[in-house]
């Protein structure tokens, strides 16, 4: 529900900074660095307070320059591809935590990796197939977001 001038200028204050690396970087959508959106930009428009139609629709993400039909091709990396039908979660662990087994002792390897999911059923299938390759006995903590009453009694 972000107006696209706020991109366009996410857009240009990356290219500035960017630029100092490589003076290239001017050229290249968000100064070369990889941005991922998400959601559904023709589902909820951006909010204008008393507009016009065509000016919401206008201000959505979705009409960033060039044709806006609702198709586009996108060319995704062949490295990147996860080609493996049969197991794409396990593929997908061996690309982004390559010889995990030498190095998940070492503080910063997790540190330097991330799996994102859409769902919490592909995160808890990530995670598990994760801990079943380590080692070593499992422990779990929990998380509470609210206080136990009967602490804070005293007899």
């Amino acid at each position: 529900m972000v107006h696209k001038h706020a991109f366009e200028d996410l857009d240009r204050t990356l290219k500035d900074t960017m630029r100092i690396v490589d003076p290239m970087n001017l050229n290249i959508p968000f100064g070369g660095n990889l941005v991922v959106f998400g959601g559904d930009f023709r589902q909820i428009l951006p909010v204008v307070p008393g507009d016009s139609r065509q000016n919401i629709v206008n201000a959505s993400l979705s009409n960033l320059g060039g044709p806006n039909d609702g198709k586009a091709i996108v060319d995704i990396p062949e490295d990147i591809l996860i080609n493996d039908p049969c197991d794409p979660i396990g593929s997908l662990i061996n690309f982004v935590c390559p010889s995990i087994l030498e190095n998940f002792n070492i503080a910063g390897y997790f540190q330097e990796r991330a799996i994102l999911a859409p769902k919490n059923e592909v995160v808890q299938e990530i995670n598990d197939r994760l801990l079943k390759l380590i080692l070593g006995e499992q422990k779990e903590y929990l998380s509470s977001d609210s206080l136990c009453k009967s602490e804070f009694v005293h007899d």
